[in-house]
């Protein structure tokens, strides 16, 4: 998947657009982000108040030693520190909650984005780099969204005040405080690039973790198998040993940030006080008036502490905002876009059907016609293009030209989603996930009781898988179900494919793990079960491919039609077709 390399024509725009679609994830939220802008404004107005308390405190209620006064300024002090704390936590109250929301709808987008790309796009993307963009990159931005509302913004203007007060009680100490400035730029000027290459290789490095540890999850038993944990410890050693390196250097160099500009704010304080004594010694200025500065001093300090240690977080944050946006804004479409509702009752056909990958034909002229309760088989070579075919019905991918139908309604007409959840699919390796048996079964029918689970096992061939299992089909069977065999696996797929009772059965080599005999008797079984159904089987065994009444034969790019023994005896009377395996 492309990133954004941050550096582009037209750069500011970009990231304008970027953080304006970005703000569209708050809608409806915008009362609250006044709220918070307010409360913001609010915390500043109760700082506002203390270096002129400060110096009425030193100036007035000490120097005339007026103890109900000191009483009663001390108070006030305690009282707007109170007030304070209570509109800091507020106000991260509120960032928390709109934040929060906006990255929900975020990761939704991002994820209803996935769901709409093009399957061949998908297969083609590293899984790690997806992974890493929806969880982390979007968590960045979350706590670069709080920063921004709950610290960088307060703090910045708390600072622009502060600095006026600071000018209006001192201006010759004021101006030993603004000599900071160019310095903590320069700071800034000289890390900031730093940092975000440091997190564009951070990123790099956690991807390639994220990538070696799915893959050591998915190919556990063949490095057991293989003896090979060693030699994939070592492999994924090195993908530690980056993001350690990587990770480190960010969270070190972040450091040495705002150490640097803590360490230069504080520096300017000594000076502050230093300057402030002599002035006060020589009558230049009151007690008060350096009390009253110092605070203030202190405050716009912490202040800018505060600023400048978001800084880096906001950067991160940036930055993956950016990548995240430019996946949302690719321009990648479902193959189908129509709109037509329908009740799909199983006939589907392909008309003068080319498809091929890079220049390379491989589908010429296919014409596949499956009426209504039709038993078609798919029959042919390796690499043929049979499973090609399978992912063109199912809408998986757009035929170069030629028409797909679905009840002699186009496929560019027809809401995709009817269409598919009409139709029961067994590929070729089911997909297994942690969970119950009837979770697996049952997946995407939230309505199906354990009943009708039970009853689909039984229809095909579950009895023994049903028997052994010690909770019934409430056990769990493990990530990618390691405790079943790969037929019982195949089993659970199939039932999975029938569970809603699809108009349309497609079959991906089905006798992967299953014996030859004991899957025919289940396809028969499943046929009595619903005779109305059409089948559709992709296989390379005899005995499978005899039990449809009509097989087509998949070879050099083309289709051609033949007629079982089956079909042939109940409809011509003509004699077996015999079948090339």
């Amino acid at each position: 998947m492309e990133r954004c390399s941050g550096e582009v024509p037209g750069g500011v725009l970009v990231v304008t657009n970027r953080w304006r679609r970005y703000a569209a994830f708050y809608a409806g939220s915008g009362g609250w982000v006044l709220l918070a802008i307010f409360v913001a404004v609010l915390e500043l107005g109760l700082v506002v108040p203390v270096p002129v308390l400060i110096r009425t405190l030193f100036d007035d209620a000490i120097r005339n030693r007026r103890i109900d006064r000191i009483v009663e300024i001390v108070i006030v002090l305690g009282v707007l520190r109170l007030l304070s704390t209570a509109s800091s936590l507020l106000l991260r109250k509120l960032s928390l909650d709109t934040t929060k929301l906006a990255i929900q709808r975020m990761r939704r987008a991002l994820l209803e984005k996935l769901y709409g790309v093009p399957y061949a796009w998908l297969q083609r993307s590293d899984p790690a780099a997806l992974h890493t963009t929806i969880v982390q990159e979007t968590e960045r931005v979350d706590v670069m969204s709080n920063a921004l509302v709950a610290l960088l913004i307060p703090s910045a203007l708390t600072t622009g005040a502060l600095a006026a007060i600071l000018l209006w009680v001192s201006p010759p100490l004021f101006l030993i405080v603004a000599t900071s400035a160019p310095v903590l730029y320069a700071v800034h000027r000289l890390l900031a690039g730093r940092m975000r290459d440091l997190t564009d290789r951070f990123r790099r490095a956690f991807e390639r973790f994220s990538s070696g540890v799915l893959f050591a999850l998915r190919t556990m038993d063949l490095a057991r198998a293989s003896a090979a944990e060693r030699g994939e410890m070592a492999r994924q050693d090195g993908a530690m040993s980056a993001l350690r390196e990587t990770s480190g250097r960010m969270a070190w160099l972040q450091s040495a940030y705002g150490a640097i500009q803590t360490l230069v704010v504080s520096l300017v304080m000594l000076v502050v006080l230093a300057a402030g004594g002599v002035m006060v010694s020589r009558g230049q200025s009151s007690l008060g008036d350096l009390a009253s500065f110092y605070v203030a001093a202190v405050l716009f300090a912490g202040a800018m502490n505060t600023f400048w240690s978001a800084l880096p977080t906001v950067f991160a944050g940036n930055r993956s905002l950016g990548n995240i946006d430019d996946f949302l804004q690719l321009s990648l479409h479902p193959p189908y876009s129509g709109r037509e509702r329908f009740n799909f009752r199983g006939g589907v056909r392909m008309a003068n059907v080319r498809f091929g990958y890079d220049d390379i034909s491989l589908l010429d002229g296919i014409d596949l016609d499956i009426g209504p309760g039709d038993f078609v088989a798919l029959h042919g070579p390796n690499g043929a293009g049979k499973t090609t075919i399978v992912h063109l019905l199912l809408g998986w991918q757009r035929p170069d030209s030629g028409n797909l139908l679905a009840d002699n309604r186009p496929y560019e007409a027809i809401l995709l989603n009817d269409l598919l959840s009409r139709i029961g699919l067994l590929p070729q390796d089911p997909v297994i996930f942690a969970g119950t048996v009837s979770e697996n079964v049952a997946y995407g029918r939230a309505d199906v009781l354990d009943g009708a689970v039970v009853k689909a096992l039984e229809t095909v061939g579950g009895e023994d898988l049903l028997a052994r299992l010690p909770a019934g089909v409430a056990t769990l069977i493990g990530n990618e179900g390691h405790t079943l065999s790969g037929g019982e696996r195949q089993r659970i797929g199939l039932a999975r494919a029938l569970i809603h009772q699809p108009a349309l059965l497609i079959l991906d080599e089905p006798t992967n793990h299953l014996d030859t005999g004991e899957f025919v008797a289940t396809l028969r079984n499943i046929r009595n079960a619903s005779p109305q159904m059409s089948v559709l089987i992709v296989s390379h065994d005899q005995p499978v491919i005899e039990e449809a009444d009509t097989v087509y034969m998949l070879e050099g790019g083309a289709l051609s039609r033949r007629l079982t023994s089956r079909r042939a005896i109940s409809s011509t009377g003509e004699h077996t077709v015999a079948l090339a395996r």
